[in-house]
């Protein structure tokens, strides 16, 4: 009686068979993942201002009468939050760098290429952009809260990031 050792040509073809039509259907979902990377990074600016606003919202209210700050709806309020000077808006952080950059503190990458997200800060009242990737079609734009009593305008501009 002959003993087999090692596979048979037809097993090793089976296998084979087998890991290409498994390729076959896990590569497509791969491929595309740079866009939905972007993507995903785009919503979480998009979480990252929303929560820097209501967190320096939340403090400048919770500061007001104890003489530690102005009053939050005048312009040049101001709050500490973490070790940095945050400046105000009426009662939000304003466009600048050292309004919503320092409340963000600023994690973002102001220049340079190959950053994950691209800041343009904003000059007398106008939004500050987060560029994901540096596209213009994978942003979200921050405007400092036009009047009292209303919130910040966080807007996603793009996102297609492709």
């Amino acid at each position: 009686m002959k003993i087999s050792k090692g596979f048979t040509l037809i097993e090793l073809v089976i296998v084979i068979a087998i890991l290409a039509i498994l390729a076959a259907f896990a590569l497509p979902r791969f491929v595309n993942l740079t866009v939905q990377a972007r993507q995903a990074t785009l919503q979480a600016v998009v979480g990252a201002l929303n929560s820097a606003s209501a967190i320096t919202h939340a403090a400048c209210i919770a500061t007001v009468g104890n003489g530690t700050t102005a009053a939050c709806t005048d312009t040049t309020a101001s709050i500490q939050l973490d070790g940095a000077l945050v400046s105000l808006l009426h009662e939000y952080p304003d466009a600048s760098i050292t309004g919503i950059g320092n409340a963000l503190q600023n994690n973002f990458v102001t220049s340079g290429t190959g950053s994950s997200v691209l800041v343009t800060y904003g000059g007398a009242g106008g939004p500050t952009k987060y560029q994901v990737g540096a596209l213009t079609d994978c942003e979200v734009d921050y405007t400092a809260a036009p009047a009292a009593g209303s919130a910040p305008l966080i807007a996603v501009v793009g996102n297609t990031c492709s």
